[in-house]
């Protein structure tokens, strides 16, 4: 083998591994850290440590934070389904007002009728999803 010829593929290969080592450093620091698991882990990381629980007592406490995450969420999605209940009719005048804004404005008169049976279209099969 000609010297020349083996310095080129050893360079090539330093090279390589080279660049390979680089990507994979670089996918390691950007990786996202890991989350503790469960609802309030930080929490119940912290408490095990203050108070030095032992596995029975912190089994427990994960079994109560996640059943206090449970029902925040729970009284979280009544308030939502309520606050967009009472933002509906304002909601839907806004609607029309941005309708009726790109009748007028953005389409040509000649394609008016065609957006409004459209409209009509989709406003009546919104009214019968209620």
């Amino acid at each position: 083998m000609n010297s020349a010829r083996f310095w080129i593929l050893t360079f090539g290969f330093v090279s390589f591994l080279v660049g390979l080592s680089a990507g994979l450093l670089s996918a390691g620091l950007m990786r996202a850290p890991v989350a503790p698991e469960g609802p309030f882990a930080d929490y119940r990381q912290h408490l095990v440590a203050q108070f030095e629980l032992g596995p029975e007592r912190e089994r427990a406490l994960q079994v109560i934070l996640r059943h206090y995450q449970h029902e925040i969420d729970s009284v979280r999605d009544l308030h939502t389904a309520s606050f967009m209940s009472s933002m509906e009719p304002e909601l839907r005048q806004v609607g029309i007002k941005y309708r009726k804004l790109i009748r007028d404005r953005v389409l040509p008169e000649r394609e008016r009728a065609r957006f409004d049976d459209l409209c009509a279209t989709y406003w009546d099969a919104a009214s019968l999803s209620e």
